[in-house]
Protein backbone atom coordinates (compact mmCIF):
# COMPACT_ATOMS: atom_id res chain seq x y z
CA UNK A 1 0.00 0.00 0.00
CA UNK A 2 1.17 3.67 -0.63
CA UNK A 3 -0.43 6.92 0.68
CA UNK A 4 0.60 10.42 2.91
CA UNK A 5 4.53 11.18 3.87
CA UNK A 6 5.83 9.24 1.18
CA UNK A 7 5.35 5.82 2.73
CA UNK A 8 5.26 2.36 1.39
CA UNK A 9 4.18 -0.83 3.56
CA UNK A 10 6.31 -3.80 2.06
CA UNK A 11 5.36 -6.87 3.29
CA UNK A 12 7.06 -10.83 2.63
CA UNK A 13 5.11 -13.22 4.65
CA UNK A 14 1.47 -12.78 2.76
CA UNK A 15 0.43 -9.66 5.34
CA UNK A 16 0.83 -11.19 8.32
CA UNK A 17 3.08 -7.91 9.26
CA UNK A 18 4.50 -5.01 7.36
CA UNK A 19 6.69 -2.60 7.13
CA UNK A 20 6.80 1.32 6.46
CA UNK A 21 9.84 2.37 4.23
CA UNK A 22 10.15 5.75 3.03
CA UNK A 23 10.31 5.81 -1.10
CA UNK A 24 9.92 9.41 -1.37
CA UNK A 25 9.93 12.73 0.20
CA UNK A 26 7.48 13.12 3.46
CA UNK A 27 5.86 15.88 2.02
CA UNK A 28 5.12 13.41 -1.07
CA UNK A 29 1.50 11.81 -1.15
CA UNK A 30 1.44 8.43 -3.28
CA UNK A 31 -1.72 7.82 -4.67
CA UNK A 32 -1.35 4.06 -6.22
CA UNK A 33 0.85 1.17 -6.05
CA UNK A 34 1.08 -1.39 -8.60
CA UNK A 35 3.12 -4.69 -9.26
CA UNK A 36 4.33 -4.90 -12.66
CA UNK A 37 6.51 -8.05 -12.23
CA UNK A 38 9.07 -9.96 -10.34
CA UNK A 39 11.05 -7.09 -9.99
CA UNK A 40 9.33 -4.62 -10.34
CA UNK A 41 6.87 -1.97 -8.93
CA UNK A 42 5.72 1.57 -9.50
CA UNK A 43 4.02 4.24 -7.18
CA UNK A 44 2.45 7.55 -8.63
CA UNK A 45 1.58 10.41 -6.88
CA UNK A 46 0.95 14.19 -6.41
CA UNK A 47 2.99 16.86 -8.61
CA UNK A 48 4.00 14.42 -11.21
CA UNK A 49 5.71 11.81 -8.92
CA UNK A 50 6.42 8.43 -10.20
CA UNK A 51 8.59 6.26 -8.36
CA UNK A 52 9.87 3.26 -9.29
CA UNK A 53 11.47 -0.38 -7.06
CA UNK A 54 13.13 -3.23 -8.70
CA UNK A 55 13.85 -4.61 -4.94
CA UNK A 56 10.41 -5.65 -3.42
CA UNK A 57 9.95 -1.99 -2.49
CA UNK A 58 12.88 -2.20 -0.20
CA UNK A 59 14.48 1.04 -2.23
CA UNK A 60 12.69 3.59 -4.74
CA UNK A 61 14.26 5.86 -7.67
CA UNK A 62 12.25 9.02 -8.71
CA UNK A 63 11.35 8.67 -12.60
CA UNK A 64 11.26 11.79 -14.82
CA UNK A 65 7.63 11.60 -15.70
CA UNK A 66 7.57 14.96 -17.15
CA UNK A 67 4.56 16.00 -15.73
CA UNK A 68 3.62 18.67 -13.05
CA UNK A 69 -0.18 17.63 -12.10
CA UNK A 70 -1.70 14.69 -10.05
CA UNK A 71 -1.02 11.24 -10.86
CA UNK A 72 -3.80 8.81 -9.76
CA UNK A 73 -3.11 5.36 -11.47
CA UNK A 74 -1.74 3.12 -13.34
CA UNK A 75 -2.17 -0.22 -15.04
CA UNK A 76 1.03 -2.26 -16.13
CA UNK A 77 1.46 -4.96 -18.79
CA UNK A 78 4.79 -6.37 -17.60
CA UNK A 79 7.87 -4.66 -15.78
CA UNK A 80 8.56 -2.24 -18.64
CA UNK A 81 4.99 -1.51 -20.13
CA UNK A 82 2.19 0.55 -18.53
CA UNK A 83 -0.13 3.55 -18.61
CA UNK A 84 -1.07 6.16 -15.93
CA UNK A 85 -3.33 8.14 -15.82
CA UNK A 86 -4.33 11.62 -13.68
CA UNK A 87 -5.48 15.32 -13.50
CA UNK A 88 -5.99 17.62 -16.48
CA UNK A 89 -6.66 14.59 -19.03
CA UNK A 90 -3.13 13.07 -18.24
CA UNK A 91 -2.62 10.27 -19.76
CA UNK A 92 0.89 9.05 -20.12
CA UNK A 93 2.68 5.43 -21.68
CA UNK A 94 6.07 3.72 -20.95
CA UNK A 95 7.32 1.17 -22.73
CA UNK A 96 11.20 0.71 -21.92
CA UNK A 97 10.43 0.42 -17.68
CA UNK A 98 9.99 4.12 -17.13
CA UNK A 99 13.42 5.65 -18.94
CA UNK A 100 10.42 7.67 -20.83
CA UNK A 101 7.34 8.63 -20.57
CA UNK A 102 4.93 9.63 -23.68
CA UNK A 103 2.12 12.24 -23.30
CA UNK A 104 -1.36 10.43 -25.10
CA UNK A 105 -4.02 12.44 -26.57
CA UNK A 106 -7.16 10.96 -23.58
CA UNK A 107 -9.68 13.38 -25.63
CA UNK A 108 -9.87 14.59 -21.97
CA UNK A 109 -9.64 17.53 -20.32
CA UNK A 110 -10.93 16.29 -16.62
CA UNK A 111 -8.86 13.95 -14.46
CA UNK A 112 -8.46 10.69 -15.23
CA UNK A 113 -8.92 8.72 -12.04
CA UNK A 114 -8.38 5.02 -13.25
CA UNK A 115 -7.19 2.63 -16.47
CA UNK A 116 -7.37 -0.44 -16.89
CA UNK A 117 -6.47 -2.94 -19.99
CA UNK A 118 -7.81 -6.09 -20.65
CA UNK A 119 -4.94 -7.06 -23.71
CA UNK A 120 -2.47 -4.85 -24.96
CA UNK A 121 -5.27 -3.27 -27.72
CA UNK A 122 -7.94 -3.18 -25.49
CA UNK A 123 -8.25 -0.66 -22.59
CA UNK A 124 -10.61 1.99 -20.46
CA UNK A 125 -10.16 4.56 -18.40
CA UNK A 126 -12.44 6.21 -15.71
CA UNK A 127 -13.09 10.05 -16.25
CA UNK A 128 -14.02 13.16 -14.51
CA UNK A 129 -16.26 13.78 -17.93
CA UNK A 130 -19.00 11.62 -16.13
CA UNK A 131 -17.61 9.34 -18.63
CA UNK A 132 -16.24 5.91 -19.54
CA UNK A 133 -13.73 6.25 -22.57
CA UNK A 134 -12.45 3.00 -24.10
CA UNK A 135 -9.73 2.10 -26.81
CA UNK A 136 -9.63 -0.94 -29.07
CA UNK A 137 -6.16 0.11 -30.54
CA UNK A 138 -3.63 0.16 -28.16
CA UNK A 139 -4.76 3.60 -26.48
CA UNK A 140 -3.99 5.41 -29.80
CA UNK A 141 -7.42 6.28 -29.84
CA UNK A 142 -10.19 6.75 -27.03
CA UNK A 143 -14.05 7.06 -27.62
CA UNK A 144 -16.89 7.03 -25.28
CA UNK A 145 -18.84 3.56 -26.36
CA UNK A 146 -21.98 4.96 -24.62
CA UNK A 147 -23.29 8.39 -25.31
CA UNK A 148 -24.83 8.31 -21.50
CA UNK A 149 -22.82 10.81 -19.32
CA UNK A 150 -23.24 9.71 -15.79
CA UNK A 151 -24.75 11.25 -12.49
CA UNK A 152 -20.97 11.81 -11.22
CA UNK A 153 -17.57 11.35 -12.23
CA UNK A 154 -16.05 7.65 -12.84
CA UNK A 155 -14.17 6.29 -10.21
CA UNK A 156 -12.45 2.99 -11.14
CA UNK A 157 -13.39 0.65 -13.73
CA UNK A 158 -12.38 -3.16 -14.51
CA UNK A 159 -12.89 -5.66 -16.85
CA UNK A 160 -12.78 -9.21 -16.59
CA UNK A 161 -12.97 -9.90 -20.16
CA UNK A 162 -13.50 -7.50 -23.86
CA UNK A 163 -17.61 -8.00 -22.68
CA UNK A 164 -18.02 -7.45 -19.48
CA UNK A 165 -16.78 -4.51 -16.64
CA UNK A 166 -17.72 -2.64 -13.68
CA UNK A 167 -17.21 0.77 -13.06
CA UNK A 168 -18.53 3.13 -9.94
CA UNK A 169 -19.16 6.93 -9.67
CA UNK A 170 -18.52 9.24 -7.09
CA UNK A 171 -21.80 9.64 -6.70
CA UNK A 172 -21.91 6.25 -5.38
CA UNK A 173 -23.86 4.48 -8.39
CA UNK A 174 -22.40 1.32 -9.47
CA UNK A 175 -21.82 0.76 -13.71
CA UNK A 176 -22.12 -3.03 -14.92
CA UNK A 177 -21.73 -3.45 -19.05
CA UNK A 178 -22.12 -6.85 -20.98
CA UNK A 179 -21.06 -5.33 -24.04
CA UNK A 180 -17.33 -3.69 -23.47
CA UNK A 181 -18.49 -0.70 -22.21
Amino acid sequence: SCGAQGTVAVTSNGGTSWQRVQAAGENAYLNNIEIAGPSASYCVGEEGLIIKSVNGGNNWTALSSGVLSGLYSSFFFDENTGWICGDSGKLILTTNGGNTFNNIDSKSNRYISDIYFINPNTGWYASGEKKVYKTTNGGNDWFTPDSTVFSGGVGAVQFVNTNTGIAFTFDNKILLTSNGG
